[in-house]
């Protein structure tokens, strides 16, 4: 005999079938009652990872456009950098031109 099968026999004589099937109808309320809890517990777990994969969507193209700005952001600064060092330059120029003027 298989161990459920004594289990049940044991259950039987010491309960008796009454009260064997008051305790089988409250296992099986049981059991509802989990799978009922199981099937909310998954619900809500695809609804937060529709919310996370959302949130991630979002914070992915603000990044981009971050990463966009910066990007534009570092070319305006090189672009300074490089009219700074003209504008050196020619107030260099121009400085050895007014020495050489009033050198004569």
């Amino acid at each position: 005999m298989s161990s459920r099968r004594l289990f049940n026999l044991e259950l039987l004589q010491k309960y008796g079938a009454n009260a064997w099937k008051v305790h089988n109808f409250q296992l099986e309320a049981q059991l509802k009652q989990l799978k009922h809890g199981v099937e909310e517990k998954k619900k809500e777990i695809l609804e937060l990872n529709k919310q996370r994969k959302l949130e991630q969507t979002e914070g992915g193209i603000n990044l981009r456009n971050l990463e966009s700005k910066w990007s534009d952001l570092i070319s305006q600064t090189l672009q300074v950098e490089v009219a700074c060092a003209s504008l050196e330059n020619e107030l260099e120029e121009l400085k050895r031109y007014e020495n050489s003027i009033s050198s004569n």
